[in-house]
């Protein structure tokens, strides 16, 4: 049984991936090796900045990216501990546990 706060906590993420212009923007970001910079992905993702803005915001809350700011220059990062193998394996888990 996944407890409720555990709950919380995956159907926020999976909220955050509800929409096809973050899932882009994270596939965007998660192929870069290390940072990628914000502005790249209006022209990658042809949206617009406020767009843009918005979008990566849920995913920060969310938890699956982290951004940095450096001189006015933004930077996003996919945050791996909570998209690796581990992180996949509790949703699984939790899938399986609604079965149940």
């Amino acid at each position: 049984m996944i407890s409720a706060a555990r709950a919380a906590t995956l159907a926020g993420r999976l909220k955050a991936l509800a929409d096809p212009a973050r899932v882009q923007l994270l596939a965007l970001i998660a192929a870069e090796p290390d940072v990628t910079q914000i502005g790249a992905h209006e022209k990658l993702a042809r949206l617009s900045q406020p767009t843009v803005s918005y979008h990566l915001q849920v995913l920060r809350y969310a938890g699956l990216i982290t951004v940095t700011r450096d001189g006015g220059k933004g930077a996003a990062r996919l945050n791996r501990h909570v998209v690796d193998e581990d992180g996949a394996a509790d949703l699984a888990d939790a899938i399986r546990g609604l079965a149940s």
